[in-house]
């Protein structure tokens, strides 16, 4: 994903949205261009990261926001705990996705086979129908972890859902320091029955692969410096960053790419410490996962000398 530190207003959206890019590898770091935030709400521009009161006002108002349009909310947790988190609470009405069978698939667009790559075509079209998805749902993202929620919105945005109907809660939805219940809301055990099907498909879309996705070729053009202005960042643990990683990830993480600075994902995060270097799902697993706010992340990136700067995050 790449995206330009000029204008304040989307720098949180661009965090979110950074967050979901390191499991998907040198092949599929983002490209193109980013998106600033477009939803609108009573005529005034929005941020993609959703606060509980806001959500909390579209389930009252019968899972539809301001504008009308049908809101389906899905729990995008990962396992091994995501099932057993959602059954625990999780906010009414929520759908549960099985996020390593509908949302990742193990596929090739490069030197190598990955088991995190985004999803194709086929599988798009069946988590959307099954969940009554077409392209005027809104769609929330929640569950117990801001790395795979904003994963899922990712790939959302990937295949070419408009970033206004596509929404992220700002911090977890289950388990310890849900941002729900800090709130003052409840959560459901209850699970909600499946809708009538769609029998819409993302083949109907033009697809945004080219604005949100960068082609090896491409990350080795900004690593050679060919390209002004452009840098990497690199959201991986230190010890992917040192290279010093396990027999099973060496031959993906063996290496870093040149003209990139370090800075892990969990520092986005507000008062949460960097966590387990090698599971995504327990990194930062203390915090709510609220994201710090636009000017803090401005200072914190300007002194990274991103600054009026195109950034690629791998």
């Amino acid at each position: 994903m790449k995206g330009h530190f000029r204008e304040r207003k989307w720098v949180a959206l661009f965090i979110a949205v950074l967050l979901a890019q390191a499991p998907l590898f040198l092949q599929s770091c983002g490209g193109g261009g980013f998106d600033t935030p477009a939803g609108v709400t009573g005529g005034q521009s929005v941020s993609s990261l959703l606060s509980p009161q806001q959500l909390k006002s579209w389930i009252d108002n019968g899972y539809k926001d301001e504008r009308g349009y049908r809101v389906v909310i899905l729990d995008t947790s990962f396992p091994p705990n995501a099932r057993t988190d959602y059954l625990a609470g999780h906010i009414p009405g929520t759908f549960y996705v099985d996020f390593s069978n509908e949302l990742v698939k193990t596929r090739s667009d490069g030197p190598m086979m990955v088991s995190l790559m985004v999803s194709d075509g086929p599988q798009m079209d069946a988590l959307v129908q099954k969940f009554g998805i077409d392209k005027n749902t809104v769609v929330v993202f929640t569950g117990h972890h801001m790395y795979w929620m904003t994963r899922a919105y990712w790939t959302f945005r990937y295949w070419g859902f408009p970033q206004d109907r596509l929404f992220v809660l700002n911090g977890k939805a289950t388990t310890d320091k849900s941002v729900w219940k800090a709130a003052g809301y409840e959560l459901t055990t209850v699970e909600p029955p499946l809708p009538v099907p769609s029998t819409f498909s993302v083949s109907s879309m033009s697809g945004n692969i080219d604005a949100v996705r960068a082609p090896l070729e491409e990350m080795l053009k900004i690593a050679q410096s060919i390209v002004p202005n452009t840098i990497i960042l690199d959201t991986r643990a230190e010890t992917e960053w040192n290279a010093v990683v396990s027999a099973t990830f060496s031959r993906a993480f063996e290496y870093r790419f040149n003209n990139s600075v370090w800075r892990p994902w969990e520092l986005e995060l507000a008062g949460t410490n960097v966590g387990d270097p090698y599971s995504v799902i327990s990194l930062a697993g203390s915090g709510s996962h609220v994201l710090k706010t636009p000017d803090q992340l401005l200072t914190e990136y300007t002194a990274l000398g991103l600054a009026n700067k195109t950034a690629y995050s791998t």
